[in-house]
């Protein structure tokens, strides 16, 4: 395949692993001193809330034709968007307490970032294990390609 041309399922399973790495960032962030852990919790949502964006887009392109072929994953498709949903409302705690340091304890801002990376490699199994196979092996829409590099880029900066 082109550089351009990428099945769903590479294309998936090249956003799921930014994914897991992303959370193995956040679960190292854990171990650090409280300044650090909070920057690298931070420089990681920095990441983190444009890979969901593209990663939202991503399934929504290739979500049509699989709702069409699979009416039945409706359930399974519903419990995605519960999760991407319990997902931006765990960022948003996180950008609240990370904005007001002084207002709340480090262990508060663990505790989150545990629940975070522990929720997002939760939606990835989930994915993997319901949805997936539902996907063509077809070309998935160009537009995805970048969203990929830029996100991989984003990453390298961690």
């Amino acid at each position: 395949m082109s550089d351009t041309q990428h099945t769903a399922r590479e294309t998936l399973d090249k956003d799921h692993r930014i994914f897991e790495r992303l959370a193995d960032v956040l679960d190292r962030s854990r171990m650090r001193p409280p300044a650090e852990m909070r920057d690298l919790v931070a420089a990681t949502l920095d990441v983190l809330v444009p890979a969901l964006k593209a990663h939202e887009a991503l399934e929504t392109a290739l979500m049509g034709a699989v709702t069409v072929r699979s009416p039945g994953l409706a359930e399974s498709l519903r419990v995605a968007a519960l999760q991407h949903d319990s997902l931006s409302s765990l960022l948003k705690d996180l950008r609240i307490i990370l904005s007001e340091p002084g207002r709340y304890r480090v262990e508060h801002l663990a505790s989150l970032t545990f629940l975070l990376s522990r929720n997002l490699r939760e939606h990835l199994r989930h994915e993997e294990e319901t949805l997936w196979a539902s996907f063509s092996d077809g070309a998935v829409p160009v537009s995805a390609v970048p969203d990929l590099r830029r996100i991989e880029a984003l990453l390298g900066r961690l």
